[in-house]
């Protein structure tokens, strides 16, 4: 049984995940009630677009070991790909009271909280992760945004910076930095930033269009200033 567990895996680290069904299921016939096994096809089935299925493996391995926090975190992305945010959160939260250093979940809540609207919340989980792991781009990205929509506007840019000294090649900040400072009434800064993001984007990022407007209506608003 182990070969055949092993031998999944493998297939859908390299990114076989049909290959990685069939060995699984295999190890299954065959007895294997690790509750890793069914988790990994859970994660394989959802790799392939199956959320149902995945869900099933999930909850298998879960009446097994109800404090998996592997299994509870790609359950609540399966759930939250499905629409289910409450759910999802359910999820999470059980994650997180089993792991509280667990990052992947606490990302993720963090993300359904921002969406729903509950931005104090999800400031809290982005707190809490760059505690753990004060380099982690992504929360001080979202975090950054959060901020921005809170109207901690010095936050922000403070966040946004921070993902920009580590990643110069990131438009999305370069972007949404500009529009803070716009915001600010630092509309050179934020010209600069939207040139920025233009061109670390390229010609074929999806939001240029969006940046390109920017960029137009903060040279607009800055040549106005300097004819007053």
């Amino acid at each position: 049984m182990k070969a055949w567990c092993n031998r999944g895996n493998a297939r859908r680290t390299r990114g076989d995940a049909p290959g990685a069904i069939r060995d699984l299921d295999r190890a299954i016939e065959l007895g294997d009630r690790d509750p890793a096994t069914w988790s990994n096809r859970g994660v394989a089935r959802a790799e392939l677009g199956d959320l149902p299925g995945a869900i099933a493996d999930f909850d298998r391995a879960l009446a097994s070991d109800p404090r998996y926090v592997g299994a509870l975190v790609n359950r609540g992305s399966a759930r939250a790909s499905l629409g289910e945010p409450a759910r999802a959160t359910e999820d999470y939260d059980q994650a997180i009271a089993a792991d509280p250093r667990c990052v992947a979940a606490l990302v993720n809540r963090a993300i359904l909280r921002r969406e729903l609207g509950d931005l104090a919340g999800a400031m809290a989980d982005y707190d809490r992760i760059l505690e753990i792991e004060p380099g982690n781009g992504r929360a001080l990205y979202n975090r950054g945004n959060t901020r921005a929509e809170l109207g901690d506007l010095p936050g922000a840019i403070a966040d946004l910076g921070a993902v920009l000294e580590r990643r110069p090649d990131h438009p999305e900040a370069w972007n949404n930095r500009g529009r803070v400072r716009e915001r600010l009434g630092d509309l050179a800064g934020a010209v600069e930033d939207f040139q920025r993001a233009l061109a670390a984007g390229g010609p074929n990022w999806p939001h240029r269009a969006t940046a390109e407007s920017n960029l137009a209506r903060a040279r607009a608003a800055l040549a106005a200033l300097r004819e007053r």
